[in-house]
């Protein structure tokens, strides 16, 4: 019923070509968002790891508004032990009964920058305006009516009017006035969307 009172209002406008593509643009921008909403926000609808897909992926990952990233401690060189010429993967305990030399792991931190099993919380510290930011155009972007509307302006006042439109029409009317035939002539301007 919205969308049949919205065509009524529209109906006249439509005649002109350029508000006919206009509206034709709106109209699969707008629907298009409505039906495909992970275009600009990679989580989906109802993910059961929405939040670590919005991190990773989609149009503006979270992750490259994240200023601090978690560490975590990584295995650079696993444990050993040297027994003879090869060597044994056991603990110290272990080493020390069967005779060999133990060697320590040697671990290091590493900075992770995707997000997995998580649930989103893959981030220490976000930089609060370019989040911000980010979370204001995903939320224009998924939405139809904003972005149908921004798109309808932008088109408007990017794209060129059409010649008819800028000329005045002259309609000579006649008319009765006392017995007498006047010509008078009516000047109707074109309206403009």
């Amino acid at each position: 019923m919205v969308f049949v009172a919205g065509m009524q209002i529209l109906g006249p406008l439509l005649k002109l070509r350029r508000n006919s593509f206009i509206v034709m643009v709106s109209l699969a921008f707008g629907l298009g968002v409505a039906m495909e909403p992970q275009v600009a926000s990679a989580n989906g609808a109802s993910a059961f790891f929405g939040k670590n897909l919005d991190h990773n992926y989609g149009l503006w990952p979270r992750k490259k508004v994240c200023d601090v990233f978690p560490e975590v401690m990584q295995v650079k060189m696993p444990e050993a032990c040297q027994v003879g010429p090869g060597s044994v993967e056991v603990s110290e305990a272990g080493c020390t009964s069967i005779g060999g030399n133990y060697t320590a792991a040697v671990m290091h931190k590493v900075k992770v920058y995707d997000c997995a099993n998580k649930n989103g919380l893959c981030c220490k510290k976000y930089k609060k305006a370019a989040d911000s930011v980010r979370t204001a155009v995903i939320l224009i972007l998924k939405t139809p009516y904003c972005i149908a509307v921004l798109i309808a302006l932008l088109l408007n006042l990017i794209m060129p009017v059409d010649k008819e439109e800028e000329e005045e029409v002259q309609v000579k009317t006649k008319t009765v006035v006392g017995g007498d035939i006047a010509e008078t002539i009516l000047e109707k301007e074109a309206a403009f969307v």
